[in-house]
């Protein structure tokens, strides 16, 4: 995840694609953040 789209933090294991859509089990609190990205990045 990034606030700057600059500098990315990992969020969670590597997991493998079973299906075209997925949803996270993970809980995130935005309300520190002005704004919030993230990215699926394929190894």
């Amino acid at each position: 995840m990034s606030g700057d789209l600059l500098n990315w933090t990992n969020s969670g294991g590597v997991f493998t694609a079973t299906t075209n859509s997925w949803r996270t089990t993970n809980y995130w609190d935005v309300a520190d953040w002005n704004q919030l990205f993230f990215r699926i990045k394929q190894l």
